[in-house]
């Protein structure tokens, strides 16, 4: 694995550059702000996955508590599953804010940010793309249920919009 990944990082270069199988390539480092988005987004869905599992702890004492031992251990589980669901993501988020170095290809058919999940990478086949917009050297494709933002970098951000308008269609392109 270490062999593949050694490749692949002399692969991807921090420019666009299209290979001899006629295949984009390039890497992207968000910048913090970029990174923040995904950050503050995790820490949205940590706080409601955390209140959801405080209220039903709460309902589960409140049906068997009747003195300030058991209240006492009540506050102490919600702390635990606050600092758990919240403040550990939130500390390794925070730790990781400017590691997070994406690589992608890009084709006629589709473009794939590279190992994007722990099964591989997320495909955006572009004549299945509903709508798409852009935001800086950010391209934000719609596809099924899922929306997609891809990086390029800002040296080559236009020309890898317009490759895309091009196989997407401007009709469902929104500069």
């Amino acid at each position: 694995m270490n062999n593949n990944n050694s490749s692949e990082s002399s692969f991807f270069t921090e420019r666009v550059v299209q290979g001899p199988d006629r295949v984009y390539r390039w890497k992207y480092t968000l910048r913090k702000e970029q990174a923040l988005v995904h950050y503050k987004m995790m820490m949205k869905i940590g706080m409601i996955v955390a209140a959801a599992i405080s209220a039903v702890t709460i309902s589960i004492f409140a049906f068997g508590a009747q003195d300030r031992l058991i209240f006492g251990n009540l506050l102490l589980n919600i702390l635990v599953i606050y600092g758990m669901i919240v403040g550990l993501p939130a500390l390794i988020g925070a730790l990781a804010l400017h590691s997070d170095t994406r690589s992608y290809e890009m084709d006629d058919e589709c473009i794939r940010h590279k190992h994007a999940t722990r099964g591989g990478d997320a495909v955006v086949i572009f004549r299945n793309v509903t709508w798409a917009d852009e935001e800086e050297n950010a391209i934000r494709m719609k596809e099924g249920i899922t929306t997609y933002t891809m990086y390029a970098p800002p040296e080559d951000a236009t020309f890898v919009k317009e490759y895309i308008r091009n196989r997407i269609g401007s009709e469902k392109y929104k500069s």
